[in-house]
């Protein structure tokens, strides 16, 4: 009886996997330099979206974004689903993403523009 031998040769390259889910801000139009005033919460297949007013009251920091809780984003979250390089909301709006600073900065793609999201705590400056 012939022995079969099988062999498996992998490289050494290993891809990194990187999830969705979790609290995302989004960085100002134009490059502003001021506090982002839009979360994200990609949580349980929904799409939680989060305001922030800076006011003499409210300082949108780290701490007031991590504070928040579901029954404080605006009404009807939406579905979404994700797999790897791509985010889909609602069933059809489709997006070409791309992580970078070990998983904590996305990079929406667009035709003629990109938009920077980043995990609370990291900021864009810490990945350049």
């Amino acid at each position: 009886m012939p022995l079969l031998l099988a062999i498996q040769c992998d490289d050494d390259v290993t891809e990194e996997t990187y999830y969705i889910e979790g609290k995302w801000l989004l960085a100002n139009a134009g490059g502003s330099e001021l506090p982002p005033n839009t979360m994200y919460e990609f949580k349980d297949g929904l799409r939680y979206i989060y305001y922030c007013g800076d006011d003499e009251t409210t300082n949108c920091d780290d701490a007031y974004w991590s504070a928040l809780e579901t029954s404080e984003a605006i009404p009807n979250p939406d579905t979404f689903s994700f797999e790897p390089n791509v985010l889909i909301i609602d069933g059809d709006m489709l997006f070409n993403i791309e992580f970078d600073c070990n998983g904590d900065v996305v990079n929406v793609i667009f035709p003629d523009s990109v938009w920077q999201w980043w995990r609370i705590g990291t900021s864009p400056t810490d990945c350049e």
